[in-house]
């Protein structure tokens, strides 16, 4: 998006775990990403990660049983 490409090596060497404000900084500062962008791609953010947690990431069977198992366990 907006024209740049980071590697997956990069992202999990650079940005990983950053808080969101951290990430823009960098790319700003390694990429040139203008400052006006921020408030936009931050509401983007916000609006897509949900959506995209929603539909991508589902209970795998294993993480059930375990959650069943510790609350019959107490």
């Amino acid at each position: 998006m907006f024209g740049y490409n980071i590697s997956r090596f990069d992202y999990l060497i650079k940005f990983d775990i950053l808080p969101i404000k951290v990430k823009l900084n960098i790319l700003s500062t390694e990429y040139n990403l203008p400052y006006e962008l921020y408030s936009f791609i931050n509401e983007m953010k916000q609006c897509y990660t949900p959506e995209i947690i929603h539909t991508k990431c589902k209970p795998l069977f294993i993480h059930e049983f375990v959650l069943s198992k510790l609350k019959m366990e107490g």
